[in-house]
C-alpha cells in the first residue's frame, strides 16, 4: 500500500503539472486579455488623437475668429477714416 500510495504521490505531482498547464492556459488567456487592453488603449489613443484632431479644428476655428477680428479691426481702422 506504500507503494501504491508512492503511485498516488507520484501521480498527483502530474495532476500538478497538468494544473500548472491548465494556470499556463489561464495565463495565455490573461495575456489575450492584455492584448485586447492593449487594442483598447490603442483605440483610447487613436481616440485622443481624434481628441487632438477635434483641437487643432478648434484652434483652426480660432485662427478664423482673429482673422475675423483681424478683419473688424480693419473695419474699424476704414471706419476712423471715414471720420
Amino acid at each position: 500500500m506504500a507503494q501504491i500510495k508512492s503511485g498516488l504521490a507520484l501521480l498527483h505531482p502530474q495532476h500538478l503539472l497538468l494544473g500548472n498547464g491548465r494556470l499556463l492556459l489561464g495565463t495565455e488567456d490573461l495575456l489575450l486579455d492584455t492584448e485586447h487592453l492593449l487594442l483598447g488603449t490603442g483605440r483610447l489613443l487613436l481616440g485622443t488623437e481624434r481628441l487632438l484632431l477635434d483641437t487643432g479644428r478648434l484652434l483652426l476655428g480660432t485662427e478664423r475668429l482673429l482673422l475675423g477680428t483681424e478683419r473688424l479691426l480693419l473695419d474699424k481702422e476704414d471706419l476712423m477714416l471715414e471720420f
